[in-house]
């Protein structure tokens, strides 16, 4: 007989032998050839295979079920679920530890389903008692469900009962002999002590032709442990034993019988305050959004000739800051190389224009082209009533329609009688390269767009009437993140602080627990046992990682923005060096030089020529040729009505 014994084996993606030896048995005849043989299934051959003898057997989960009231539901088992999916046979071995080695139980399962057991019903897969001359030299009841039970199931749902004095007497009459019948109970469940539970699944397994792992024909033994598996087969080959310890069961008696008002104040005024707080701004988004859908579109000016075939589209943008819009009505002349307009006016017969924020279209038609620009004039006549005659004006965009040529008038200033220099009429203009390229444009765009439409929760009240992303979504968004950092800090602090965490591995040995940490089903007194550095660094470091940097790329997603990383680097870099250099001034380490000086006082020249450009500056070409779009249809709705006669 030849055998061969190997320290681990792991292969393929399959990791359920990973903490196996594997076995290789093979009968050999005189000549050194293999010999087939097959063993009868009445006399199968025993294997004991051992596992790597560093393995860490987690503690036992304590259940704490002496705080389950059990009057309330009625409740005659304490019951847990377990998941046993697994593409191969396994067997689910249990573990108990009563901390009163006095008391006895009654375990009865069943797969895929909650078991039921009373006078009229008797839905179970199996059963057992728990008595106390069963347990073991270390005080643990133990149960043994083999792999031939549990092929084709995904769950196993058990429920533990404490048998008292009189159940004692009826169901574990000695310590040599136990009554085999059924134990059946209709009183509610009462717990005098916890117990302590741990569970993990074994299997065997064989290495086919394809160098596949399988399971057919092999039995797992009752003489299975924590260190070593017993397989039963008839035939010989590369054998390997599967050990998985399973998290802590989900405990639905515990969940259900503690899921009332009375315990839960805080958690269920949270929800509720939340849930209030989430469809009152859904109301005002929705509202908003509405709003916001009624100030886009492009108006054809109403002094437009139509014996003019010139066009230039001009969006005005109206500041943001307090009594910003303005109900004057606002004038103005376009000028450039070969020509001027006239006096025009701004006006639009179906929504309110230059209001705080706002962002208006309109189409200007001219007898032929004015060459390149130069400056626009633009005044308003101050009929506003109170603090709606005064307006502040950001800037201007025109756009030649004919060539897609673009010119950008900066403001950046009141039109008011009452505020900075009094003027209500003033002239921009055509901003530079170099004024478009200044720090002060580059961090107030970069800024305000941060703000109005970059950062989630602000957007809501301040997002760009033009962005597709509207109020509503980005509400709903809001509190999904809301609700998914709530569940990472209740699974982190679960396990990375009750878990009693000493070391990084046993992180990933705990992550199983998901389901039932979120139900936040732990026992706050085993916070003393966590690692008091390890713990709270690898806490932060998590939430780093999977709150700020994952909403992070979120956001970038959302706003389009890994197209741009690159021009924002630049931007970050002019930023930082910025700054950088006003700090090294004002601590008076560094020194200006006369190039700097000379910069300095250039920047302030021109800084009555503030350059926001676009408070939404990627999507203003978008924006544009959509304006640009809907004049075309009004412009061909119209020539359709007058060729009707209208």
């Amino acid at each position: 007989m030849g055998s061969r014994v190997d320290p681990l084996a792991s292969f393929g993606n399959f990791q359920n032998t990973n903490l196996s030896r594997s076995i290789s048995l093979s009968i050999i005849d005189q000549n050194g050839n293999e010999v087939s043989f097959e063993a009868h299934q009445n006399n199968p051959i025993q294997l004991i295979i051992p596992r790597d003898p560093n393995i860490l057997i987690p503690s036992m989960y304590l259940q704490n079920v002496t705080s389950i009231n059990s009057t309330i539901n009625n409740l005659l088992f304490n019951y847990h679920y377990i998941n046993i999916t697994s593409s191969l046979s396994i067997s689910v071995h249990f573990e108990i530890h009563s901390l009163n080695r006095s008391l006895a139980y009654l375990f009865i399962y069943k797969f895929d389903q909650t078991p039921l057991l009373n006078s009229s019903i008797n839905l179970i897969d199996g059963w057992t008692q728990f008595c106390p001359f069963n347990l073991t030299n270390d005080g643990i009841y133990r149960y043994f469900i083999d792999n031939q039970q549990t092929p084709g199931h995904q769950s196993l749902i058990f429920g533990m009962r404490e048998l008292n004095s009189t159940e004692i007497n009826n169901y574990c009459l000695n310590n040599s002999s136990i009554n085999t019948s059924l134990p059946i109970i209709d009183e509610s469940i009462n717990f005098t002590s916890n117990y302590e539970l741990r569970i993990y699944t074994s299997g065997c397994y064989y290495l086919d032709e394809n160098n596949d792992w399988k399971s057919d024909g092999l039995i797992v033994g009752s003489l299975t442990n924590h260190y070593e598996t017993e397989c039963l087969s008839t035939h010989l080959t590369t054998f390997a034993g599967g050990f998985i310890v399973l998290p802590a069961p989900i405990n639905w008696s515990y969940v259900f019988a503690n899921a009332d008002f009375s315990k839960n104040k805080t958690v269920y005024i949270t929800m509720i305050v939340t849930a209030l707080l989430y469809i009152t701004l859904m109301i005002y988004a929705r509202f908003k959004d509405k709003k916001d859908f009624e100030k886009l579109g492009v108006t054809p000016l109403a002094d437009n000739n139509k014996s003019d075939y010139y066009y230039y589209q001009i969006l005005v943008f109206t500041g943001l800051r307090t009594n910003a819009g303005t109900d004057s009505k606002v004038y103005f002349v376009l000028s450039g190389d070969t020509d001027q307009t006239q006096i025009r006016l701004f006006s639009d017969p179906h929504r309110k224009i230059f209001q705080r924020g706002g962002i208006n279209s309109f189409i200007i038609a001219v007898p032929k082209s004015l060459g390149l620009l130069n400056y626009i004039r633009i005044w308003h006549d101050n009929s506003g009533e109170g603090s709606s005659a005064s307006w502040f004006l950001k800037y201007i965009i025109v756009r030649d329609l004919q060539t897609m040529d673009k010119f950008y008038f900066i403001s950046q200033q009141w039109f008011a009688v009452e505020k900075d220099d009094g003027r209500i009429e003033r002239t921009l203009p055509i901003a530079s390269e170099a004024e478009k390229q200044e720090f002060s444009y580059v961090l107030s765009k970069k800024a305000y767009h941060s703000i109005s439409d970059g950062h989630l929760w602000f957007s809501i009240f301040s997002r760009p009437p033009s962005n597709k992303f509207t109020r509503v979504q980005r509400c709903t968004c809001c509190f999904v993140l809301f609700f998914t950092s709530m569940l990472i800090n209740i699974i982190l602090f679960y396990l990375l602080f009750v878990s009693k965490l000493s070391s990084c591995s046993s992180l990933l040995t705990t992550a199983q627990m998901l389901f039932e940490m979120t139900l936040m089903k732990f026992d706050a007194s085993q916070i003393y046992g966590a690692d008091a550095f390890l713990g709270p660094f690898c806490f932060a470091l998590f939430m780093f990682l999977v709150v700020f940097v994952c909403l992070s790329m979120f956001l970038s997603i959302i706003n389009d923005s890994f197209r741009h990383a690159k021009g924002n680097q630049e931007q970050d870099q002019i930023i930082l060096s910025f700054m950088l250099k006003k700090f090294l001034r004002w601590t008076g380490l560094k020194r200006l030089n006369q190039s700097e000086i000379q910069e300095e006082r250039d920047c302030r020249m021109r800084s009555q020529y503030f350059d926001p450009v676009e408070n939404f500056p990627y999507k203003i070409d978008q924006l544009l040729e959509a304006l640009n779009r809907i004049y075309i249809a009004q412009k061909i709705d119209l020539a359709r009505l007058e060729k009707a006669g209208f």
